[in-house]
């Protein structure tokens, strides 16, 4: 009988291992959530990605636009368009913004464009303009640390980690077989599980792992089920690098992805 109970509690771990990417995903994305990975699936719901991805980096052309295209949501597009981050929430939620209206040649020029941004002050909550905003916001790069070594650190982390962690660090994106199914942010409760302090965050950065969060049960599992794995640079990146990637997610966690620093710039609200 004893043999039969092993193979039970193997099956029976497995099985629940299995279980958790299933029916753990809505309770650990509540807690996990924030508005920029928020902004991001309004985005693709409301097909905001329809007109400001760029495929194959070639923005989608507008004739008659002051610059000929859509912006796309990179590059620093929108300090084209805003003056201060609280403008974006404008466009989204007029389609304009009080800005431009005022400038009658320029809003004329506005006005005969092929392409016009559609308002969604009809469809979305004041919330959900403010988290679109905020990813908007966040993807563009329009707010940054402007201290060293941590803006080294963000000009290092858009070359190597936010492609997996979501702009800003925000997140979310899909990751198959993980034990939630998504990357975590580089702030926010799941980053605050898996980083227990600096050294820590070093040690992920240079080896990919963390010894602690290794030694949690069913840790290996999963990372070697998980379609995506964290690399470990520390072959690649410098001291000096690795510690403004540090103070990068330090400056991430201050200031929730750069949320709080665009709330007040330059006449936020």
């Amino acid at each position: 009988m004893r043999w039969r109970q092993v193979v039970w509690g193997i099956g029976g771990v497995a099985a629940l291992a299995a279980l958790v990417p299933a029916s753990l995903p809505a309770v650990v994305r509540a807690r996990a959530d924030n508005p920029i990975w928020r902004g991001m699936r309004l985005a693709q719901r409301h097909g905001c990605f329809n007109c400001h991805a760029a495929p194959h980096a070639v923005e989608l052309a507008n004739p008659g636009s002051p610059f000929g295209t859509v912006p796309s949501y990179a590059g620093g597009n929108l300090m084209m368009y805003v003056e201060r981050a609280a403008e974006a929430q404008e466009w989204i939620r007029d389609g304009h913004t009080r800005a431009l209206r005022a400038k009658p040649e320029e809003w004329a020029r506005y006005r005969s464009q092929l392409l016009q941004m559609p308002a969604f002050g009809a469809l979305l909550d004041g919330e959900e303009i403010a988290a679109l905003a905020a990813y908007v916001v966040a993807a563009d790069g329009f707010v940054v640390p402007e201290a060293e070594p941590a803006r080294t650190g963000w000009e290092i982390a858009r070359s190597h980690c936010l492609g997996c962690h979501n702009v800003a660090g925000a997140g979310g994106l899909p990751n198959p077989a993980s034990p939630f199914g998504y990357v975590p942010g580089l702030w926010g409760p799941d980053h605050r599980d898996l980083v227990r302090d600096t050294a820590e965050l070093r040690e992920w950065i240079e080896t990919g792992s963390s010894a602690r969060v290794a030694g949690w049960p069913l840790a290996t599992w999963f990372w070697r089920r998980q379609r995506l794995r964290m690399p470990a640079y520390g072959d690649h990146l410098s001291a000096s690098q690795v510690e403004a990637l540090v103070a990068y997610v330090r400056w991430l966690g201050e200031t929730e992805g750069g949320s709080r620093a665009a709330a007040g710039a330059a006449g936020g609200p």
